[in-house]
């Protein structure tokens, strides 16, 4: 049953197996290793006396120090070495080339750094601790202090701040100054195992043989009965402690010691244990050959088994991206982080969005590492988060297409974030405005080449996507040309083109941007390229006539209005040419008239009268008169 339970076991330890990116095969077995705050750069001491720069996955130098490099750390462009025959060596990262050598005269049993490579310490077998400082040169330390403790010198830590540094041997941890004072002393009461101390000593965490962790947080100090004995022991900088024990277990405390979380070892113990300087993880060499992350729950993120030895040293970057692990089995293997990276990030209108509607959002991420990655993706912004699991193939950009909404109105951030094991990958962030005020804008024509001294006409489109009083300025802006303006009126829902005269003024390659502004403040944008070229010499200045696809409509439109502007023209004057003859022919018509009714007039003045003669009887004068009478009816 118990076999069966540890058959199991492995099978799941296998399948979050994550392979190295890079394995480097060294001279001898790994003593020591050590990682330069950005990962650039990785040092690592063998049992043969050698000290090995590689960067990128390639030994760059090499250099030989003496007998076994038993401990080393690095800081900037320096690593401190300490060997076994009592060499303390300076060595550039950058070259390998060794900048001081100075002889501790015994086996040198530890070495640090402080973060700023100010101070530097080593303690000895026999007891010692040397303090140095660093001056003006390349290689500028000189020898402070030597303090002379009780027992052999097992862990140091080298500090910015006072005290100087942490020292811990035989019984008792103690804190030393630049003058190798001892500031305050921390009895065990057992014999010290391992110690680790956060950057400003505000934690001192040791451990023992009979398997206590003494804590020192600020003034307190508190201890804690953790099992087995304790065989590593780390202090993350916000505060967590790690501490492995030799039955098998891995515990993560807060500084008062209180348990957060705890990962069991199967068929094995944790030698080394080093956390993130962020706290996200933590990685453990284990006995049974292979290399476990943990991450701050206890939860298991990923192992490797592929060891031919037992892991010796493990160093991990301070932005915690960068993962080496040093073994017994002439290998270094590296875990870089450092290839993910969020490429692209694009939201339709991110720069002015509306509240409760949802914008398609457009993230690149680039994997150049060599492996396949599950990683976690989230976009945090205006009290709004997404989270999703994404498959990365190695060496390739992969595109993932979200929706966006924000959930507040005001100014705020929009980030992106890779996460993957415990450790932010990648993150990138940009500004957005929400707004419950809302307006679309687009460039439908506008030259993309011109020369300087050109007049061209830009159409923009505005729509109203929100606004109940629908009252806008619109402007089209840029370097080379001069900016113009125009209020309009759109109602709610509705869009509107406006067309714009600008004259170049400059040559180059700018952008044109119309801007629909709303009481001041901008609405939406939309952004063309365009190029200016400089006007040759005797070239007056002219209209350019932009024909593209985008301003068929835009011609139609300017057409239309021309033809319109000719027939009200040419209607003008048929009217008023058909008015004027109409006149002349009521006139002509009229004097006409009174020409012909006077020529009438006239014939009838002309017409002789009737004579009357005495006739010599009363008969034949009735009878004239008669016929008098019938002529004038006739007539």
């Amino acid at each position: 049953m118990a076999r069966l339970l540890i058959l199991l076991a492995l099978l799941a330890f296998m399948q979050e197996e994550l392979p190295p990116v890079w394995t480097i095969e060294l001279g001898s077995g790994v003593s020591c290793c050590s990682v330069s705050p950005g990962g650039e750069v990785i040092v690592a001491g063998t049992r043969l006396g050698y000290v090995y720069g590689v960067a990128d996955g390639v030994v760059k130098w090499r250099v030989r120090l003496g007998k076994a490099v038993t401990c080393l750390d690095s800081a900037g462009d320096l690593a401190l070495c300490g060997t076994a025959d009592g060499i303390l060596a300076i060595v550039s990262t950058e070259s390998g080339e060794v900048l001081n050598r100075i002889r501790a005269g015994s086996y040198i049993t530890a070495v640090s750094l402080s973060s700023s490579g100010e101070i530097a310490a080593a303690g000895t077998l026999d007891g010692r601790v040397l303090i140095l400082e660093r001056g003006e040169g390349r290689a500028g330390y000189t020898l402070k202090a030597i303090a002379k403790l009780e027992f052999a010198v097992k862990s140091v830590v080298a500090l910015k701040r006072k005290p100087a540094v942490i020292a811990g041997g035989g019984m008792a941890v103690y804190a030393l100054d630049l003058d190798g004072e001892v500031s305050w002393k921390l009895v065990l009461n057992d014999t010290l195992t391992c110690m680790s101390c956060s950057e400003r000593a505000m934690i001192v965490a040791a451990g023992t043989l009979s398997g206590s962790l003494v804590i020192k947080s600020g003034k307190y100090v508190n201890k804690i009965q953790l099992g087995g004995m304790v065989l590593s022991v780390d202090v993350a900088e916000i505060g967590r402690i790690i501490a492995s024990t030799s039955d098998g277990k891995v515990f993560i405390l807060d500084s008062s010691g209180a348990e957060l979380a705890e990962y069991k070892v199967i068929g094995g113990a944790a030698k080394v244990v080093v956390a993130a300087k962020s706290g996200g993880y933590v990685v453990a060499g284990l006995s049974n050959l292979a290399v476990a992350s943990i991450g701050i729950t206890g939860r298991l993120l990923w192992t490797y088994s592929g060891l031919m030895g037992e892991p010796t040293a493990i160093a991990i970057s301070e932005d915690g991206r960068t993962v080496v692990v040093g073994s017994e089995d002439y290998h270094l293997y590296i875990w870089d982080f450092h290839g993910i990276e969020v490429s692209k990030v694009e939201v339709e209108r991110c720069m002015e969005m509306l509240v409760n509607e949802s914008y398609p959002m457009l993230v690149e991420i680039y994997n150049r590492n060599q492996y396949e990655m599950n990683v976690t993706l989230s976009v945090e912004g205006f009290s709004f988060m997404h989270a999703d699991m994404i498959r990365l193939e190695p060496s390739a950009v992969t595109r993932v297409n979200l929706t966006f909404t924000p959930a507040k109105e005001g100014e705020g951030k929009i980030t992106v974030r890779i996460s993957a094991y415990g450790m932010t990958l990648s993150e990138k962030s940009i500004r957005g405005r929400a707004s419950s005020l809302g307006a679309k804008v687009w460039i439908v024509e506008a030259p993309e080449h011109a020369v300087e001294g050109e007049n061209a006409t830009v159409i923009v489109k505005v729509l109203n996507a929100g606004v109940k009083r629908g009252e806008f300025e619109v402007e089209v802006a840029g370097e080379l040309f001069k900016a113009a303006k125009r209020r309009l009126f759109i109602k709610e829902g509705a869009s509107v083109e406006v067309a714009f005269n600008i004259t170049f003024t400059k040559s180059g390659e700018g952008e044109l941007e119309a801007r629909v502004y709303y009481s001041g403040s901008v609405l939406a944008k939309a952004s063309r390229s365009i190029t200016v070229e400089p006007r040759e010499s005797g070239e007056g200045p002219h209209t350019v006539i932009v024909f593209t696809e985008e301003s068929t409509r835009g011609e139609q439109l300017e057409n239309t209005t021309e033809t319109k502007l000719v027939r009200s023209h040419v209607l003008a004057i048929v009217l008023a040419v058909s008015i004027i003859l109409m006149t002349s022919l009521m006139v002509l018509f009229v004097s006409l008239r009174r020409r012909w009714r006077k020529e009438e007039l006239l014939e009838v003045r002309k017409k002789p009268r009737p004579v009357f003669t005495v006739a010599s009887s009363t008969e034949d004068i009735y009878k004239k008169i008669l016929e008098e009478a019938r002529r004038g009816e006739s007539s």
